[in-house]
């Protein structure tokens, strides 16, 4: 049909993407999964400069480290990984329409 289904999630728990997988493999259509990821220390950077949303409560340092810890312990690795701290966005895109195309 040549729809394409883009899936902006942040699949923590390998679990997560295991009805995608399904679906997939029901209809007999392709899926691509792509992890994006950097350093902890790149992620803590970017962390500490993004605004805090309206509302928002304050999150202790305590608490980012361990939803680093529990991401990376959980993560799904059989997808297509992007070092987000060596590749550009634009990159990263192009390198995605390369594949679904």
């Amino acid at each position: 049909l040549g729809i394409s289904l883009v899936v902006a999630q942040a699949f923590w728990k390998k679990a997560y993407i295991q009805p995608y997988k399904a679906l997939a493999k029901k209809h007999k259509i392709k899926i691509f999964i792509y992890q994006l990821e950097a350093p902890r220390d790149v992620l803590l950077k970017r962390i500490a400069k993004r605004p805090m949303p309206e509302g928002a409560k304050f999150m202790p340092m305590s608490r980012t480290l361990r939803n680093l810890r529990v991401w990376k312990q959980n993560r799904y690795t059989a997808g297509k990984l992007f070092d987000t701290s060596k590749m550009s966005a634009q990159k990263v895109a192009t390198a995605i329409l390369k594949d679904i195309k």
